[in-house]
């Protein structure tokens, strides 16, 4: 986030932001969770999509190379909210370089 006082990027997080630039009608998303770095704010999520979907994944990841992450699971991700912060808290990490 550039500014993490302004009200506007507060609002947006992830997905609205995401999708100011691409498509992103066709995943089911997450609920964004706020982290902090000293002054630094970032939001984290996640969003499943269908196989059948993964050029546009691509494509997305190809844009945020330094801010986006996939992986694949068998479990339902996104059924409730402790499993999706407890998913964030683990694989989400702040590079220092």
């Amino acid at each position: 986030m550039k500014d993490p006082k302004s009200r506007v990027e507060r609002y947006k997080k992830i997905w609205k932001k995401l999708s100011e630039i691409v498509d992103t009608e066709f995943l089911e998303k997450g609920y964004e969770f706020e982290k902090k770095d000293g002054k630094q704010l970032y939001y984290s999520g996640i969003a499943r999509f269908a196989f059948a979907d993964l050029g546009k994944i691509l494509n997305i990841l190809n844009l945020r190379q330094r801010q986006s992450l996939i992986f694949l699971a068998k479990e339902k991700l996104l059924t409730n909210l402790e499993n999706q912060k407890s998913l964030i808290d683990r694989l989400v990490s702040f590079d220092k370089n």
